[in-house]
């Protein structure tokens, strides 16, 4: 029988011009080793890369299926894979993760996808690390000594910028779930792959922000809550520097991002 969650890794290094990046990208990549591969299909597209990078990921045996582009389509052609190697193993469920997130769980797939097919109102669920009882750590615009940067979020609906408001879900095996009112995010989350193919763009779009934005109101439009694992499986490396960020180098470089043409999407993905 077909894993239920397809995992779909986006990679972009040049390890000579970012050798910082180059080790958190080994971080990353290492730390999906710990997921059972009867449980995920995993499968890396890669953007790019320089060999070095490219020669470890080859390395890895839990990767399904490698697939190595000669120019960079951002995470346009990454959301639009994430869909067609999904339907392919018929997996009702998705992961779009980018090369700086770090998995320290690993038993946790079956009870996240038990608790989407329990609670059809939800869309998606969040995995990344967020403590219910610490809610002031993670929350993006409070100061507070003991805040964790890497993992902090907005703490209300970026589109209807709404408070939350949140309600207690069961308990399945050994984690707790809540269900509220949040917007669409990117990454590190479980998606129905119904609900991911109806966000995502079928046009030409710019990547990053602007793809997270337009994901943000689809999904929204939706009506759909949201899943939240307390304590979450999986923690953003979060060391924001020009070396090992690729968004904030062309933030800071002033580099205005291009638009993705939807047809050279779909004719890369085709191979």
């Amino acid at each position: 029988m077909s894993p239920k969650l397809c995992i779909g890794l986006l990679t972009h290094c040049n390890d000579a011009e970012n050798p910082e990046r180059f080790e958190i990208l080994k971080r990353s990549v290492n730390s999906l080793e710990l997921l059972d591969p009867s449980d995920v299909y995993i499968y890396v597209w890669d953007n790019c890369s320089s060999s070095n990078v490219r020669d470890f990921l080859q390395k890895k045996a839990f990767f399904r299926e490698m697939h190595f582009s000669d120019e960079n389509l951002y995470d346009l052609v990454a959301v639009h894979k994430l869909v067609q190697v999904a339907e392919k193993i018929k997996a009702p469920y998705v992961c779009h993760l980018e090369d700086d997130f770090l998995f320290y769980r690993s038993d946790f797939v079956n009870s996240c996808c038990d608790f989407l097919d329990r609670n059809k109102d939800c869309g998606y669920l969040r995995i990344l690390r967020y403590e219910f009882d610490k809610m002031h750590v993670y929350d993006k615009f409070m100061h507070h000594p003991d805040k964790d940067l890497a993992n902090c979020q907005r703490h209300f609906n970026q589109i209807s910028k709404s408070n939350l408001f949140w309600e207690k879900s069961e308990k399945i095996k050994d984690y707790q779930f809540y269900k509220n009112n949040w917007h669409w995010y990117n990454y590190a989350n479980i998606c129905r792959l119904e609900v991911f193919k109806s966000i995502i763009p079928y046009e030409d779009h710019k990547p990053l922000q602007s793809l997270e934005g337009y994901m943000m109101q689809k999904y929204h439009d939706m009506n759909l809550k949201v899943g939240v694992l307390d304590h979450g499986v999986v923690t953003h490396i979060g060391q924001f520097t020009e070396k090992t960020s690729q968004r904030i180098k062309l933030v800071s470089s002033n580099i205005e991002l291009p638009t993705i043409s939807y047809s050279e999407v779909t004719k890369e993905i085709r191979g």
